[in-house]
């Protein structure tokens, strides 16, 4: 599938929540911790991430990733779901992935988010040489 070749080569992902007041907020991670597919992506977010205290006021969320070989081909996909906050002993097949991150990044302090996708959309750039100052 496309958007599967998509996701396993971007360099990063373009995650947007919306904040108490209903802005959006954009955050950009350079990995998916884990996927299945492309319906469900898992995060590792701090404790006190501002992504983590979006989705308790709204689960509505997208993400996008765009892969390409230059500036006048680029393949982008927008995908909109919803997070949830996971329990990390439900996925023990993770757990010590979770506790290699934690380690790495000096912080027990992390929570798994899921995104499951509700809705998909890939778009195809093509530049055709036109730039606005």
């Amino acid at each position: 599938m496309e958007y599967e070749k998509v996701l396993e080569k971007a360099l990063s992902y373009n995650v947007v929540t919306n904040d108490k007041e209903g802005f959006p907020f954009t955050v950009k991670f350079s990995i998916i911790f884990h996927r299945e597919g492309y319906k469900s992506l898992f995060f590792l977010v701090s404790n006190d991430s501002l992504i983590l205290e979006n989705i308790t006021h709204s689960s509505k969320a997208s993400v996008t990733a765009s892969i390409g070989t230059n500036e006048a081909n680029i393949r982008t996909i927008n995908l909109k779901g919803i997070f949830t906050i996971e329990n990390t002993e439900n996925y023990s097949e993770l757990q010590n992935e979770i506790d290699i991150v934690r380690k790495a990044i000096r912080n027990d302090n992390v929570k798994l988010i899921k995104f499951t996708t509700l809705k998909t959309r890939m778009d195809d750039i093509v530049n055709l040489g036109l730039y606005y100052n």
